[in-house]
């Protein structure tokens, strides 16, 4: 593990920043928004413990997804910086890492997006025989092999249930045998359950970290599959 804790910008650091007039030289620019200042603030979110699996779930209207992009900005991973917001830039550089080992701050990191997810399923599709059994899970075969910190971005969203355990044992492995270090959106209950993962819910009020079995992505799976097993029991019951 590489980083156990990120530290937002405080409400004084916000503050300081628009009364600076730091924000003013783009102010003209049409749609211009000082996102991501004053998002947190309102949720009460002030620091991220982290692990070596974390996992941001919650709904699409959610910030488990913003949290994950200024992530990857302050660790300098796979964006450009005309990807780049300029708040959002200035708004990782008022915040910070706590680093596991405070002399190697220095470690591999790869973001790996749902757009670059849907372009390699494209793109497979595109060059192979049709009839040949392939899976998404070879890009992240292709890139989980070292140790390094990952940022994956709901990986679950081009995969069946089986590439979803695929997934999960992959991680599983590099975690133990790389020293890997994952974060992760999805509200998918197999990257949930992996084991002794992190999990914040986004969608609860405080956002705290929480065990798999609370996890109500989890519960909502778990129910559903209770009640779906009932009523083929209670068919053929009636055979």
């Amino acid at each position: 593990m590489f980083i156990d804790r990120f530290m937002l910008a405080t409400r004084e650091d916000e503050r300081h920043y628009v009364i600076s007039g730091a924000a003013t030289i783009d102010g003209a620019m049409p749609g211009f928004t000082l996102m991501p200042f004053g998002i947190f603030p309102k949720i009460g979110l002030e620091k991220v413990e982290l692990s070596d699996v974390t996992v941001f779930c919650g709904s699409s209207n959610t910030e488990k997804a913003l949290l994950l992009r200024l992530i990857a900005i302050k660790s300098g991973t796979g964006l450009s910086e005309s990807d780049i917001p300029r708040c959002m830039d200035d708004y990782c550089r008022l915040s910070s890492f706590r680093y596991v080992d405070f002399n190697n701050r220095s470690f591999p990191c790869e973001l790996i997006t749902k757009e670059r997810n849907r372009q390699y399923t494209e793109k497979r599709y595109k060059s192979i025989d049709k009839d040949k059994i392939w899976s998404v899970v070879q890009l992240y075969e292709d890139l989980i092999e070292q140790p390094a910190l990952y940022l994956l971005e709901e990986p679950d969203s081009c995969m069946s249930l089986s590439e979803q355990i695929e997934l999960a044992l992959l991680i599983t492995d590099a975690v133990k045998y790389y020293g890997a270090q994952f974060i992760i959106t999805t509200n998918s209950p197999v990257l949930l359950g992996i084991r002794n993962a992190l999990i914040y819910d986004f969608d609860s009020s405080p956002i705290l970290p929480l065990m798999w079995s609370d996890s109500p992505y989890a519960k909502q799976y778990a129910g559903f599959h209770r009640e779906l097993t009932e009523a083929h029991t209670r068919g053929r019951k009636k055979k």
